[in-house]
Formats: structure tokens, C-alpha cells, sequence
């Protein structure tokens, strides 16, 4: 079947492998059941840690962004113009070299955007015959298809750099890009996206669908005040989730060397578990 690889007979017939007396097969598969045991078990409770803390957080910034009995109003209001990147034929307006990056909704994450140098670029004549879609400072992207909803504020780095099919909110004076970032990465902005975005495969997310939304009024001042307490949970936040990967990554590596030097006689298995059990 195209695409699949298939190992040659030869290469496993050749391929050597230490020779261990029956007893000795039994020996060490008895060790490796404890010990591969023991650290699958430690692996999935980092991962049920991992759950835990993306669901604190979640209810914490859910809190924030939509407090009980706050009024709201729709996000409409507070936007001074929202805007779609390209959508008509972008790959004709490709090119490799010489032209403007442009941001596509595979590039973006909530709160963030992807390795910038993997952007693809379009043609100066297209870029220019699109200035609507142009990022600007202060501009907020969000995810059209796929993650539908996800936001990021465009860094200094991309203004001036075109968009394809992804929303771009341009905030009011009175809205903080950050908290409408905020608000639609939230459980209760989630939400709201997923109600109103549409297909049943695939989610797509529109400029109307954005404009419906409503989102808990705060002055500008009291918005700075809630970005900067909540930035502070969620550098913790992702630096928690960031231990806890590395945790899992170390245990993945331990349990494979060890596999590794259990079958191929790199040590004595009953010698490591009268050590391991000292």
C-alpha cells in the first residue's frame, strides 16, 4: 500500500539479539512488568496532573472573564472595524521568496503565534491589492476553521504582514485587545464560539459569529488591572504544564532505556531489583 514502509525479512533475521537462557527471558520480563508498570503509573499521574491544572485554570480565567450577574454587551460594539483575511485563491498569490509574510489560522494559538519564519509569503502586487487584511497594532486574529476561535494579538513583529482566512478584530479605544484575547480563549468565549460556529465536520468561524458574542463590561482601567493579574496566572500556569511535559518526556526516555538495557544484557535484572527495591 502506498505509504506504508515494510521492514525487509532480511533485516530482522540478521538483526542480533543477546541470547538469555528461558529462565533468564523470564527473569527479566518479571522486572520489566514492575518496573515499566511503575512508570506508566507515574506518567499518568503527571497527565491527570496536567488535567487538573488546564481545568483550575480554565475555571479561574472563566471567573474572570465572565463574572456572575456582570452586564454584558456584544463585542460588536466595542470594535472599531472587523475585518477577513484573504480567502479568494490565496495560494495563487504564493511565492517563495521576496514577498510580505502572511499569517494563516494554522499559525495561530491562543494567546500566541507560531514559528514566524515558517509563515508562508504572497507576491507585493497581491499584498497590495489587500490592504483590508493588512495586520495592523492592537489587531486581534482569530482561528476561522479548525480551532475555530482561537486568539492571539498580533505581535509588533507581523504588522504590516498580510492574513488569510482568519477574522481580524480591530478593538475600540474602550476594549483592550488582550481582553478580548482573553475573553475568547476563555471556557465561556469557547462556548459561545462552538454554539455559533458552523459545520458539522469542520467549524467555521465568521465575522457575524464574532459580532454576536457579548462580553462582561469592564472600564479600560479595570481591564488592564484583570490582564495584568491574569498574566501573571498564566505564565504559572504554563510553566506548571511545561514541568510536568518534561516530567513525562524523562519517564518516556527512562522506561525505553531500560527496556533497552534489560534485553540486551546491559545489566543483571536480579541485581537492579534487589538495588530498586533497597
Amino acid at each position: 500500500m502506498a505509504g506504508l514502509q515494510r521492514v525487509p525479512a532480511d533485516y530482522v533475521a540478521s538483526f542480533p539479539v543477546a541470547e538469555f537462557s528461558l529462565h533468564e527471558q523470564r527473569k527479566i520480563a518479571d522486572f520489566l512488568d514492575v518496573q515499566v508498570g511503575a512508570t506508566g503509573s507515574l506518567i499518568a499521574t503527571r497527565e491527570r496532573q496536567i488535567r487538573l491544572i488546564q481545568e483550575r485554570w480554565d475555571a479561574v480565567l472563566d471567573s474572570a472573564m465572565s463574572p456572575l450577574g456582570a452586564p454584558k454587551m456584544p463585542v460588536r460594539h466595542l470594535l472599531r472595524e472587523v475585518a477577513v483575511g484573504i480567502v479568494i485563491q490565496p495560494a495563487a498569490l504564493y511565492v517563495t521568496t521576496g514577498g510580505v509574510r502572511a499569517l494563516r489560522g494554522v499559525d495561530v494559538r491562543p494567546w500566541s503565534i507560531g514559528d514566524e519564519s515558517e509563515m508562508v509569503q504572497i507576491s507585493r502586487a497581491g499584498h497590495a491589492a489587500n490592504p483590508r487584511s493588512t495586520l495592523r497594532d492592537n489587531d486581534v486574529v482569530i482561528v476561522r476553521t479548525g480551532l475555530a476561535g482561537a486568539a492571539a494579538r498580533v505581535p509588533s513583529s507581523l504588522v504590516g504582514s498580510n492574513s488569510i482566512d482568519v477574522v481580524i478584530a480591530r478593538p475600540a479605544a474602550r476594549l483592550h485587545p488582550d481582553y478580548l484575547v482573553y475573553f475568547l480563549n476563555s471556557r465561556s468565549g469557547r462556548d459561545g464560539v462552538t454554539g455559533q460556529a458552523s459545520g458539522s465536520i469542520q467549524k467555521h468561524f465568521g465575522v457575524e459569529h464574532l459580532k454576536r458574542l457579548t462580553i462582561a463590561i469592564r472600564t479600560r482601567v479595570e481591564q488592564e488591572s484583570l490582564i495584568a493579574d491574569l498574566e501573571i496566572a498564566r505564565v504559572g500556569h504554563g510553566a506548571a504544564v511545561a514541568a510536568l511535559t518534561s516530567s513525562i518526556r524523562l519517564l518516556e526516555e527512562r522506561k525505553q532505556a531500560l527496556i533497552t538495557a534489560a534485553v540486551t544484557g546491559q545489566f543483571d535484572v536480579a541485581t537492579a531489583r534487589k538495588v530498586s527495591m533497597t
